[in-house]
């Protein structure tokens, strides 16, 4: 295992004041994608982990750490490679960042974000590997958190829990099968976005309680997959671009007054 501090790579953090002063005056377009900026940056006035925990192929005990950070500006990349390891991650302030990387088999990461205009990036690529992200503060006019996730592989689960509004989730480039993506949002203008979905047998399942939320599936391509959105409250919408395969399920299910759902093309 190979922890690193250094004032350097304190950079993984910061554009982040410009970006969210740019977001603030786009509140109409707030659906527009919004990526993470991860860009280095020599001034970053926070401070930076950088993780690395690698254990062997077939490994049955695997490396398992505990980071922490408190106050603003902080980041923490950690990367896991191989099987069975364990990352518990928490941040608590504002302005941080998370990037989150697995790669192998059986790993489980599990971050935890307390605060407001905090950004988080996971990638996984294998197989029965467990993310579970939660992102908690009080956004919406402000802004709020945001997480992106991208999966390649199988039977992986990632489970994401935001609360208190403002928030984006983006789940994009999945690709791979029986995989399981839960989203739950709380509050006042939240959006979940699904791009990009390719392979059979996965079930994604979002949950927003609140007003003015919104849920995108751009691009959906396989057999037998599970889709589950779950609103309750006013104003919410739903878009369902495009939907290639067959045996597709999509439920939907909407309580309030004022909500919408638009579906444009399936095929199979």
């Amino acid at each position: 295992m190979k922890l690193q501090k250094s004032i350097i790579t304190a950079a993984v953090l910061v554009a982040l004041s410009a970006s969210h002063s740019a977001n603030a005056a786009e509140k109409e377009t707030k659906s527009a994608a919004n990526p993470i900026n991860t860009q280095l940056m020599a001034n970053a006035a926070g401070n930076v982990i950088v993780l690395s925990q690698t254990s062997e192929t077939g490994a049955v005990f695997g490396n398992e750490v505990a980071l922490l950070q408190e106050g603003d500006l902080n980041g923490i990349s950690a990367t896991i490679n191989g099987e069975n390891n364990t990352t518990d991650v928490k941040q608590i302030g504002s302005d941080n960042i998370a990037i989150s990387t697995s790669l192998g088999k059986s790993n489980t990461q599990i971050i935890n974000q307390e605060g407001i205009n905090n950004q988080l990036e996971t990638t996984v690529d294998g197989s029965e590997n467990t993310l579970n992200l939660t992102q908690a503060g009080e956004g919406y006019l402000g802004l709020g958190n945001k997480s992106i996730n991208t999966v390649t592989g199988n039977d992986n689960n990632i489970t994401m829990d935001q609360g208190d509004g403002g928030h984006w989730s983006y789940n994009s480039n999945l690709n791979g099968n029986a995989n399981t993506i839960e989203t739950t949002q709380s509050g006042q203008w939240n959006e979940t976005y699904l791009d990009s979905v390719a392979g059979d047998d996965n079930t994604i399942e979002v949950e927003q309680d609140g007003y003015w939320n919104v849920t995108q599936v751009t691009d959906l391509q396989g057999n037998t997959n599970e889709l589950d959105f779950v609103q309750d409250g006013d104003r919410n919408r739903i878009t369902i671009a495009e939907v290639t395969g067959d045996e597709n399920e999509i439920e939907i299910d909407q309580d309030g007054n004022y909500n919408e759902v638009t579906s444009n093309i399936f095929t199979g």
